[in-house]
């Protein structure tokens, strides 16, 4: 069968769905017991997740033509975004799953039975989209992923991925945060009155640096809160937390986990271990923490004051 016969027949497969999500519909809503409500809440989300991957392998497959051409569109993205509603991010993740189904047979037979979301599926595809497309990155493994995927919520996997691109190519993960702090802008207007206006935009690291300045004005305690004539003076505070083996750029290493921000590349947390304050920590493996030593910085007192006089600024790296 080709041609019109064809698409008349794939339409009516469509059809068929319509109309059984239309009775679906019709189905008795009133004096529903909680219990009920949450099985069909999970029932639900699983057939969307269903349908989501079909969407995603028909997008993929759409994609390789020229239709979006002949209907006047610039890209199978543009197309896609335009006809099926949908925002830019969204067909992104649909895309990244349905070019990368090969990749991911486990996490898909894992998607149909229910053992792990199509969000999470998308976090998962979009890191082998990542991985495969540096030149610097060790083969991607699906096996470690879906095992997290499995045990994680969606949010803590999208943390874990961060980790996992650095410990598959820390060269490309350090690239990657090096641009985007080329790109940060500030600007200040003051008006008339005195008055200032602050505009701009940070990556991850420099907004984490920002917001740690800024975090204790957010809020006063009192009356006699006197913070907000004395923190801005002060030096912002930031908690870096990594492992020896990130430290030492051991590969395969995790990235370091900063606080107000996303995963840091290797290179990053040896830049602000290079003027810092080193806390050692002992974890079990159950990351229950079980020795804490003392603080102490790297470089301190009468040897910080000589290389400032010596250097004039840090010459990092």
């Amino acid at each position: 069968m080709v041609g019109a016969d064809a698409t008349i027949a794939r339409s009516s497969h469509l059809a068929e769905l319509l109309a059984a999500i239309d009775r679906f519909r019709q189905r008795p809503k009133t004096n529903r017991q909680p219990q009920e409500l949450a099985a069909e809440l999970k029932g639900i989300r699983h057939a969307t997740d269903l349908l989501e991957l079909e969407f995603s392998q028909t997008a993929a497959a759409f994609s390789k033509t020229e239709e979006y051409e002949e209907e006047g569109s610039v890209s199978p993205i543009d197309w896609i975004r335009h006809q099926c509603r949908m925002s830019t991010g969204a067909v992104w993740n649909s895309l990244a799953v349905g070019q990368h189904l090969d990749d991911l047979p486990r996490s898909i037979e894992a998607v149909e039975s229910a053992e792990i979301g199509y969000a999470h599926l998308t976090l998962m595809a979009r890191t082998a989209q990542s991985v495969q497309g540096s030149a610097t990155a060790a083969s991607f493994e699906e096996g470690g992923l879906l095992d997290k995927a499995r045990e994680y919520s969606v949010g803590r996997l999208w943390y874990f991925c961060h980790h996992m691109r650095h410990a598959t190519d820390p060269e490309e993960f350090a690239a990657e945060q090096s641009r985007a702090t080329e790109g940060r802008t500030l600007k200040m207007s003051t008006y008339e009155d005195g008055s200032l206006a602050l505009e701009g935009w940070f990556d991850s690291i420099g907004g984490a640096v920002v917001r740690s300045a800024l975090e204790p004005l957010a809020q006063a305690h009192g009356d006699h809160d006197e913070r907000g004539r004395e923190v801005l003076p002060q030096r912002p505070h930031l908690q870096v937390t990594a492992s020896l083996d990130t430290l030492r750029a051991v590969a395969g290493s995790p990235a370091g986990d900063m606080e107000y921000s996303l995963p840091v590349s290797a290179a990053t947390v040896r830049r602000l271990a290079c003027d810092g304050t080193i806390t050692r920590v002992v974890l079990a493996p159950e990351s229950v923490v079980i020795d804490v030593g003392r603080a102490r910085r790297v470089v301190a007192g009468a040897a910080r004051r000589a290389l400032n006089a010596r250097e004039g600024h840090c010459k990092w790296p």
